[in-house]
């Protein structure tokens, strides 16, 4: 096998004495496994994916129906009963500000829950259940912004959900039905997404939360943006606002859009950025 901690979909299938169509059809109809994806769309394993195919191959072998041993997208062990991945904490999610009340902290804390069980499901209904339970911006804060923040951080960690392109599309059409709904004023600050997919979902999220502040804001392409928004910060640019979902230094934290405390003018000042960082 390679020496590299990303092995392909072949290497996976010689390492567990799997062929690569087994593998592919237990994703698409388990979701399990569920590797990270070169930009090509190849997939990528991690060491711990690899052992975990060994593992769940071996007990197939010796007659266990795969339907058994994966549940909701996840392995269960016979001989313990829970699921083999370590637990992730998403502690970026858990200090995001939020304004007190019961039904914002308990569906923050569902949607936290989730993630670190890397549930999707449970947090899609999470964001059904938020539309009705929620103000527009206690839904941002509480639910959608957290969603986001948490799929970021757990890619960071080196793990991916099932199903997370599902939660990232319900989180971005959420997010663009909220910003219809919050009344805003002046001209519309340009907000570009720097890459696709996950990129958009985030710029999608920081114009509903500029709304929420009462900023007018409109998702445009990166030339002509004024703020970007991207889960990667490009090195070396200054020029513009950038704006990311995990702390960075240079770049303001989706966590300040969140907090009533930061001034609205220093949100929009081109010259504070790393300041804010800070």
């Amino acid at each position: 096998m390679p020496t590299s901690n990303q092995f392909s979909i072949h290497d996976a299938a010689a390492a567990s004495g799997l062929t690569p169509s087994v593998i592919r059809v237990w994703e698409e109809r388990y979701g399990w496994p569920a590797p990270k994806r070169h930009r090509n769309g190849y997939r990528a394993f991690a060491a711990h994916e690899i052992d975990e195919l060994k593992r769940v191959a071996e007990l197939v072998k010796n007659g266990m129906p795969i339907s058994k041993i994966i549940v909701d997208g996840f392995p269960h062990w016979p001989e313990e009963g829970h699921r083999s991945a370590p637990r992730h904490d998403v502690t970026v999610v858990r200090g995001l500000p939020l304004r007190p009340g019961r039904a914002a902290e308990g569906l923050r804390e569902e949607i936290a829950r989730s993630l670190e069980d890397l549930h999707v499901g449970h947090a899609l209904e999470a964001i059904q259940r938020a539309c009705i339970d929620l103000r527009p911006a206690d839904e941002l804060a509480a639910v959608l912004a957290p969603a986001l923040v948490g799929l970021v951080e757990l890619r960071s960690q080196g793990r991916h959900l099932p199903r997370e392109n599902e939660l990232e599309q319900a989180i971005g059409v959420r997010c663009r039905q909220l910003r219809q709904r919050l009344p805003t004023s002046g001209a519309a600050l340009a907000v570009g997404a720097l890459n696709e997919s996950t990129d958009v979902v985030f710029a999608d999220l920081v114009v509903a939360l500029l709304a929420a502040r009462g900023i007018a804001a409109r998702r445009s392409d990166p030339s002509e943006a004024e703020v970007v928004a991207s889960v990667s910060v490009p090195a070396g640019t200054r020029s513009k606002v950038h704006l990311t979902p995990l702390p960075c230094e240079g770049c303001v934290p989706v966590a300040q859009l969140l907090d009533d405390a930061t001034a609205v003018s220093a949100l929009l000042s081109l010259s504070h950025a790393p300041a804010l960082a800070s």
